[in-house]
Order: structure tokens, then C-alpha cells, then sequence
């Protein structure tokens, strides 16, 4: 018992690496299997022990020992109790996704479950795709909801994937702009993918992308003109919050006489530049032709509203339509 206890042990300290220390920055992917087979250890552990007291008890004292070492040692860490050893994985894989340090190849076996056969290591398998799994329960837990006064499904997973959404969030509004960037990719790839059975899951993206500016913003700012506009055009959702952004973009733009261009005034360290801004409304409008004639429309409506000047520096609207008709 003694051993069980002591593997324990070291796999909690383990989870708390994960999440705090920059040394996850040196895994590859055989560290990354090793440590998610040790969590699924402590996993069938729990589920061998849970219902023996006094073995439990031995474990429970074991962990608070454990906690309050690590407490002690490692800023910011978060106790693990005994019921979270049923759930491991998780928490070591969140731990990860918090982890500034953590490479992006190994952001892309967490989240890309399509590669998996090509693997000649089956141990990947276990954890590959493990986002992606936690992002469909959510999806599937926000649709079936409304069709039941109460919840009848699994709460616990639910409770992991909304850890999990905020924990992507977290990591999108870090100063790690390359993460964020990596994630952005993962998610449009994920947006547009034309498997009908990731329908649910695209919903649940883009009500992400909704309900927080910030991931929208950066979205908007640091993908290609192109792709966004093949999300948009695939997504109505989408395309209204696009269009808005572009929109919230140009309309905090002045205009400088020293230097004859319109210049950004948003505090947002990635909003678009004139010439940028130009560029995504070019690619929207030949995304579509229905697309084209709205986009238009909108433009030409705000700059009668502006005074339906021709002359260069007096409307940013009146500007960007010569500039689309060029």
C-alpha cells in the first residue's frame, strides 16, 4: 500500500508541475503520455478504494500532507482532494492548457484527435484529442438542457468542460501572444470543419467567441483577412460579430493631417490599421456575392450618415468605399 500511496503522491506533485512550473516548456510527447497514463492510474485507484474507509483514509492523509507541501513550495497552487483523483486526467489536462510554458506541439496533440491512427505509439491514444472530448460534453450539455426542466446527465463532465472553456479563455488573454495565436488557428479549424457530428461543438465555439470580446478581438486581429472570411461565410453568427468588430475598428480611426492616413485610436493593442481594415472588407465581399451587396449597402448607408463626402480625410466611411470601388 505503502508503493500505491507513494505513486500518489508523486503524480499530484505532478499536476501541480503541469499548471505552475516552467518546465513543462521541455516536454516532448512521450513525457506528455507518461504523465497522463500516471493520472489514469490514479484514477483506477480511486475507483479501486473509494468505498474502503480505511484505505481511503490513508489516502486522504496522504493528500493533505501532499497539498500542504505543495502549498508551501508552489505560488498559486490549488489543493487536489480525494475526489478529484476521479478525474485526473482532466485535471492535469487543464493544469496544461493553463501553462504558458506548454508547447505548441503538444497544445496540437491535446486538441487534434484526427491524427491518431498514424500514431505507431498507442499510448498517445489515452490522451489525444482530450479538448476536443470535453468541448463536445459542453456542447451537448447546452443543447439538451433547454429540452429538460431538470438535468438528468452527467454534471461532473459538464462542470469539467466549463473548467476547461475558462481555462482557454485564461489562456488566450495571456501575454503569450503565440498561444493565443496557436488556439485562434485550432478553433477556426474547428469552425470549419464539414463533418456534420461537430455541429454542436461549432455552436458551442462561436457562443464562446461571443460571450467574450477579448478571444474575439484577438481572433479578428491576428488571422488572415481570407480565412476569416471563409469562417464568416459559413457561419452567420460569426459573421455578425466580425462585421461589428471591423465595424467598432474603423469607426475609432482618425484622421492625421501629418502623417495623410487615417490612424487607429483603440486602446486595443491588435486593432487594424486603415490598409488592414480595407483588406478584411476586400476579402469579405469576394467570400460572397450576397455578402458583397450588404457590405455595401452598410457602407454607403454610413457615409451619407457622415455627410456623403468624396473628399479624402473628412469620412473613414467615404474613405474605405472609394478604397473597396478602387
Amino acid at each position: 500500500m505503502e508503493a500505491v500511496l507513494k505513486n500518489m503522491e508523486v503524480t499530484v506533485e505532478l499536476v501541480g508541475v503541469a499548471r505552475h512550473s516552467s518546465s513543462v516548456g521541455l516536454w516532448d510527447g512521450p513525457t506528455l503520455s507518461r504523465a497522463f497514463h500516471w493520472a489514469q492510474y490514479c484514477e483506477l485507484v480511486f475507483h479501486r478504494f473509494y468505498n474502503q474507509c480505511s484505505i481511503r483514509r490513508l489516502m486522504e492523509q496522504r493528500l493533505e500532507s501532499t497539498n500542504s507541501r505543495l502549498r508551501a513550495t508552489v505560488p498559486g497552487y490549488t489543493c487536489i482532494s480525494f475526489t478529484d483523483l476521479s478525474h485526473l486526467q482532466n485535471h492535469l489536462l487543464l493544469g496544461l492548457l493553463s501553462n504558458p510554458e506548454l508547447p505548441p506541439s503538444l497544445i496540437t496533440i491535446l486538441c487534434d484527435s484526427k491524427r491518431t491512427k498514424n500514431l505507431p505509439n498507442k499510448h498517445h491514444e489515452d490522451f489525444r484529442g482530450m479538448c476536443d472530448i470535453l468541448i463536445r460534453c459542453k456542447a451537448a450539455c447546452r443543447l439538451l438542457r433547454p429540452l429538460t426542466d431538470s438535468w438528468v446527465g452527467d454534471a461532473g463532465t459538464e462542470v469539467q468542460a466549463e473548467m476547461l472553456m475558462e481555462r482557454l479563455e485564461d489562456l488566450l488573454s495571456h501575454d503569450s501572444v503565440a498561444q493565443g495565436q496557436h488556439f485562434c488557428h485550432v478553433m477556426a479549424a474547428a469552425l470549419l470543419t464539414e463533418n456534420q457530428q461537430h455541429r454542436a461543438a461549432q455552436e458551442c465555439v462561436v457562443q464562446w467567441l461571443h460571450s467574450d470580446q477579448r478571444v474575439l478581438l484577438l481572433m479578428c486581429s491576428t488571422m488572415s483577412a481570407k480565412l476569416l472570411s471563409q469562417l464568416a461565410k459559413q457561419h452567420q453568427t460569426f459573421k455578425d460579430m466580425y462585421l461589428c468588430t471591423l465595424h467598432g475598428w474603423a469607426a475609432q480611426m482618425e484622421y492625421s493631417t501629418d502623417e495623410g492616413a487615417w490612424i487607429q485610436t483603440s486602446t486595443n493593442p491588435y486593432a487594424l490599421m486603415f490598409q488592414e481594415l480595407t483588406q478584411h472588407f476586400k476579402e469579405l465581399c469576394e467570400a460572397c456575392s450576397s455578402l458583397r451587396e450588404n457590405i455595401l449597402e452598410h457602407i454607403m448607408s454610413l457615409k451619407k450618415s457622415n455627410g456623403d463626402y468624396d473628399v479624402e480625410g473628412l469620412s473613414v466611411w467615404g474613405d474605405l468605399w472609394t478604397a473597396l470601388h478602387k
